[in-house]
């Protein structure tokens, strides 16, 4: 039985929030066609990588405010 600090679970908690974002910001850009298989496939790659994507999503987004 896993426990609620197993890395199984944190990684998959990653996941979801990193998925609820990606996928929230997809759906409101206009200017990507939501039929694009492409599109689907980098929504769900960033999200399953992401200890990589989402800290450097958040730098950029810093960076961009700045």
């Amino acid at each position: 039985m896993m426990n609620a600090s197993s890395p199984q679970v944190v990684y998959a908690i990653g996941a979801i929030v990193a998925l609820s974002y990606y996928l929230k910001t997809f759906l409101q850009d206009t200017t990507t066609p939501k039929q694009d298989l492409t599109s689907w496939l980098v929504v769900v790659l960033g999200a399953s990588l992401w200890p990589i994507t989402l800290p450097m999503t958040a730098w950029a987004r810093w960076r961009q405010s700045q």
